[in-house]
């Protein structure tokens, strides 16, 4: 008797597991993704079009790869201009800009410094003076960003350095750094 009343329970809790099992019962699936932000900037040299597969663009201006601008000492010019590029990589929906705080050419122990030149795109050339402590230069302008997306945005600049005060200046090795902001708003 107890195995037919065990069976039988059993038949009767599979019976009413599946008869209380509902095809037409729904769950959700919940999906998403980050698109995490991505801006940085960085000065090459000026060349073609920029897109994803050109990045990371081989920087000028660093420690490992310095930008330098020179005379011979006949006075003749060698490379005393670069023709660069300010390059922006962004996907944030916001207004951008870049600016640099710029300071003359100095050397180590020598008071004499070197000025130089910046001409950005079609605006009025920025002279940095061997005087100047600092000098501020808008190499991409306050723009607000259009389309979505990654995208580059760049602006073509010029850096000449000053021959009269090169002619005047002592023997040394003259650098200077320029700090390069990019204002996300």
């Amino acid at each position: 008797m107890m195995k037919k009343l065990s069976l039988l329970l059993a038949i009767l809790l599979i019976v009413s597991f599946s008869v209380s099992a509902d095809p037409d019962a729904t769950t959700d699936l919940h999906i998403g993704t980050v698109v995490a932000t991505d801006f940085g900037v960085v000065i090459h040299e000026k060349s073609g079009a920029i897109g994803l597969e050109d990045w990371p663009l081989t920087a000028v201006g660093t420690v490992e790869n310095p930008l330098w601008l020179r005379y011979d000492n006949d006075g003749a010019s060698q490379d005393d201009y670069r023709d660069l590029r300010v390059t922006i990589r962004t996907n944030t929906g916001n207004g951008y800009k870049v600016t640099a705080t710029a300071a003359p050419l100095s050397a180590s122990g020598i008071s004499t410094k070197i000025g130089y030149s910046v001409k950005v795109g079609s605006d009025p050339e920025v002279s940095v003076l061997k005087t100047d402590n600092t000098k501020s230069i808008d190499l991409i302008p306050q723009t607000a960003k259009s389309g979505n997306g990654l995208q580059f945005i760049t602006n073509d600049f010029k850096v000449t350095l000053n021959g009269s005060d090169f002619d005047v200046a002592e023997a040394a090795t003259y650098a200077t750094v320029w700090t390069v902001d990019l204002i996300v708003n």
